[in-house]
């Protein structure tokens, strides 16, 4: 999407092999479209909500990155405990 003003939404492809075109400069067609005149600027909205996809993305890096160093510190030691075995 890109900042301006929208006329509406194309609800369908524009056919193109159109029997009508008269030319192979002019094209011409009949296409069923959604009229909704109105700004609709989300452009904005979209480059925010990436950057949030981006930091969450990297946020959960870092936390799976944590959690393999937590389990390879801890390997063994719940089933130490469970027999008894631990370090006193």
């Amino acid at each position: 999407t890109e900042p301006g003003p929208t006329i509406g939404i194309a609800l369908e492809d524009f056919p193109k092999d159109n029997p009508q075109s008269k030319s192979d400069d002019r094209k011409t067609g009949t296409v069923l479209t959604f009229i909704d005149i109105g700004e609709r600027n989300l452009a904005e909205v979209v480059k925010e909500q990436k950057k949030t996809i981006e930091e969450l993305k990297s946020t959960l890096q870092d936390v799976m990155m944590r959690v393999g160093q937590l389990e390879a510190k801890t390997a063994g030691v719940g089933e130490a405990l469970w027999l008894g075995k631990a370090e006193k």
